[in-house]
């Protein structure tokens, strides 16, 4: 079983890490014995793809330059209906 902490560590401090799970959260994930259903995987991708493709910018906004990128790992159990 992997472990949620051992890989928030390696994405924080390894940059071709942190772009690989960036390019595909989900293939990073399922790699390292994470086990996603094909609906985690789907839903996390379609995340993934909502906060990186570009979009048109919003009229006032102004983001500034990040210095830092910090990813944390939290893990959700789902409840059964």
């Amino acid at each position: 079983m992997a472990h949620l902490g051992e890989i928030e560590k390696q994405l924080n401090s390894d940059p071709k890490a942190r772009q690989a799970f960036l390019s595909d959260p989900a293939g990073f994930l399922m790699a390292r014995g994470i086990v996603l259903s094909p609906e985690q995987a789907k839903s996390l991708r379609d995340f993934n793809y909502g906060i990186t493709a570009p979009g048109e910018p919003v009229a006032g906004a102004s983001i500034g330059q990040a210095r830092e990128l910090k990813l944390v790992i939290r893990a959700f159990a789902q409840a059964q209906r």
